[in-house]
Formats: C-alpha cells, structure tokens, sequence
C-alpha cells in the first residue's frame, strides 16, 4: 500500500511498533529521550511518528535512534534496516584504532550516534574491536613518539578537568585521527610497542571523558569501549577497571541501573590488584550503582570499603584527597538514593571542600547537585549560595554538562522568582546567558 505522495508505508516500523505495544506519543517521547543521551535536542510527537509510518525517513542519526528505542524496549538488538529505514548506521565494532580504512569514515565517528544498552552487553569481549592488527608501514617508532602523546594527553586531560570539554574535545578527536593513528601503523620494537598503546589507550579514555562532559553519551561510549579494547589487548588490568568504572558511571547517570551495577562489579574485578586509591573509587562507584538499583546491603558495603580505603596512608597525598572527593560523592549518590537527603549533603559539602584545585569541574559539578540537594530539602537560602558559588566558579567552563547544570537551576528556582535571594541567583543565570564568552574549539 503507497501513502500519500507515492511514498510507501513503512510496514517494517508499524510491526515493530505493535510488538512494543506502543502508541504514537510514548514511542515519540522515548525517541526523544534517547536522543537527549546523544547531546540532540529532539521534539517529536505523534504527527511525526505518523509521517515515519506513511514513509517519511527523518534525517539521519535518528534511524539510529529509533532502532535503539525499539532495541531496548523489545531486549533485543534491532538495527535501523530492519525498522524499514534502509540504510545501516555507523557500526559499533570491527575498526582498529590503527586499522588502515583509505576514504573510509573515522571511527568512533564524528557525527552523533545513540548510545546503545546492546554494547554494554558485549563487555568485556571486546575482541571485535582488536589493536594491532594493522600493516605496519613507515619509520620505526621512538620513544619520543610516545612521550609526545603522553604529552598531548595530560594537556588534554587538564584541559578538561579545569575547563571543561568543548574548548578540547575537537582538538583530540584531530589529535587522535591525524596523529595517534599513524603512529599506531608503525613498527616499533615490542616495549615501544607496549608504551604507545598504553599511553593510547588513556588518550582514547580521556577523550571518550571530554565527549561524557558534552553529553554526546553515545560517542563517549564508543571511545571507552575502544580504550577497554586496547587494554584488554595489552593485559593492562588497572586501565580495563578504569574505563570500565567510567562505563558505569555513565550508565547510572543515564538512569540505566542494572547494567552500571554489572559494569561496576567488572570493573572491581579487573582492579582487585590496582593502588589503594583506585579500588576505593571502584568499591565507591559500585556503591552507587547498587543504590540506583535499590541494592542497599551492596551499596552500604561497598560504601564502607571505600571510605576505609580513602582512609589509609596515601589519603594525605594528592592523589588521596583527590579520591577522598570522589568518595564523598558516591557517599552522598548512596545517600540520595537511599533516602537520607540530610546525609547526602553533608557528603557532598564534603567533598567540594576536600576537592583539589587542579580537578575544577568536580567541584563544580558537586555544588551544583548540592544546590539541588539543598533546594529539594527547603533550605532554598542556602541553596542559592551554593550556586552562586556554582556560577561564579564555572563562569570560565564550557560544557554541555555544566550548561544542564545551569538550565536546572533555572528550572527549579523559578517558581521562587519573587523570592529576593532567588531571583538575584535568577538574574546571574540571565546575565550569564547574555555575556557567555566563546572559547576557541581548539588549543
């Protein structure tokens, strides 16, 4: 049957749509949904889900995120050809960091992808997305080479940490595909071999990090998917627990509870022999993903494993105060979700205070869910000095994350515009908005 316009009906979606049991507005509301964990900004409503069924194909990448709405909502992989919109998206796995793809698209790609709930499912079998098995072809590799990667990755990983995401994550994505791979065409005497890809594999993490801080959540995940493969490939266990850790992180903020409690179990796995630090933030992330699942027992636990381990020798270091934060805020995410706003709190004030000042965005963020925090306990005076504290201090930052953060201040404060405080923190939020400075995309 032909819809209006000689375009055919998409017979592939209403089928798929009928198993589902969904109806235009709730199918519509999840595609935006989705479309939001990818940094887009979606608005669609049952007129458009009717133009999808009469044959209108929307612009790409939102095949993609159909398919992945239809995926999670049926337990199964569906791919965009098989929901009647022809052409298949960018592919999860298969390129090589330093596969040789002349004309071929860079991967992880440039443009948005959704982030999908059926690769999580695959980790840690990674092997589709192997290194190494390039030609190798060139000069030999020195150590220099690798020291100039290490190089460019702590700029970047600083950049990040002190001023957020957008002024870098081009940067590196160019970084990666332009320099990073070249080199992993080239031959290299194994130990030299061992400390590139290595050091490559927390550039890949750092800039899957950077993509995470944009909230373009499906191109940080396939960045830390790559990352895990190349540690995987290398035995590097205390990398695999590191990006596995940030795996669930994102998963759980995503509201994605089961798989970031998976996630946060191999990663303690793989980090059962890493540095006492590190396995206090594993113990630390575990406990919050079992708190989302309404996992108490676990998430107490795994919480007092963590604070005993901040607690040892290395927490008067820099590192240890560093972890010290970090633990705060799992101890207040387990708190939150747990019930106890009062403790929560107290724990993130916490950890904004222990936060160093070289780990900015931290504590950014922390003040602004401990503004949250403090509102939703009708402590709104309190509330707008801790995001005045939010405002001032990340007027330097650009990412999308902080920009969310601005937007929920927003949000929440408005129904006390006529208070006098609110409205003073309402009209910095304005004038922000008025005089926000751009930064270079570049370095």
């Amino acid at each position: 049957m032909s819809a209006p316009g000689g375009r055919i009906s998409n017979h592939a979606l209403r089928k798929a749509l009928d198993e589902c049991r969904w109806n235009g507005p709730a199918f519509a509301n999840e595609v935006n949904r989705i479309g939001r964990e990818m940094g887009l900004d979606l608005h669609y409503a049952r007129p458009s889900v009717s133009q999808w069924l009469g044959g209108v194909r929307p612009r790409p990448p939102v095949p993609e995120v159909i398919a992945e709405a239809i995926s999670r909502r049926l337990g199964r992989r569906v791919t965009a050809e098989e929901t009647g919109f022809g052409v298949p998206g960018p592919r999860r796995g298969g390129y090589d960091l330093g596969e040789e793809r002349p004309g071929g698209p860079a991967w992880p790609p440039k443009s948005p992808v959704p982030y999908s709930l059926d690769a999580l499912a695959a980790v840690p079998d990674l092997s589709g997305l192997g290194f190494g098995s390039a030609r190798e072809r060139g000069s030999a590799l020195a150590a220099r080479d690798v020291r100039s990667v290490a190089t460019m990755t702590e700029m970047f990983a600083c950049t990040v940490a002190q001023f957020g995401a957008s002024p870098a994550r081009k940067a590196m994505q160019s970084y990666i595909d332009t320099k990073l791979r070249p080199l992993l065409l080239r031959p290299a005497k194994p130990g030299v071999r061992w400390e590139l890809l290595n050091t490559a594999t927390r550039m890949v993490r750092v800039c899957g990090y950077a993509h995470y801080d944009d909230e373009a959540h499906g191109n940080a995940q396939c960045y830390y998917l790559l990352s895990a493969s190349a540690a995987i490939a290398i035995s590097d266990t205390d990398a695999v627990a590191r990006v596995l850790r940030l795996l669930s992180m994102q998963a759980r903020e995503l509201g994605h509870a089961a798989p970031a409690t998976r996630l946060a179990r191999l990663a303690l796995e793989h980090g059962r022999n890493s540095g006492t630090g590190m396995r206090a933030l594993l113990h630390g992330q575990l406990s919050a993903a079992a708190a989302t699942a309404a996992d108490g027992k676990t998430a107490d636990r795994h919480l007092r494993t963590a604070k005993k381990l901040a607690g040892e020798p290395d927490g008067r270091t820099w590192p240890g105060v560093l972890t010290g934060a970090y633990v705060s805020y799992y101890e207040a995410v387990t708190a939150s979700h747990r019930g106890d706003r009062t403790r929560a709190i107290t724990a993130l004030a916490e950890g904004v205070r222990r936060c160093p000042a070289d780990f900015a965005r931290l504590r950014v963020i922390m003040l602004a869910r401990l503004a949250e925090l403090q509102a939703r306990e009708g402590r709104l005076t309190a509330a707008c000095r801790t995001w005045s504290q939010f405002l001032s201090q990340s007027e330097a930052f650009r990412s999308a994350s902080i920009d969310t953060a601005v937007r929920r201040a927003k949000a929440i404060l408005h129904p006390y515009r006529y208070h006098e405080t609110a409205a003073e923190i309402l009209a910095q939020i304005a004038h922000r908005h008025r005089h926000d400075r751009v930064l270079p995309e570049t370095i």
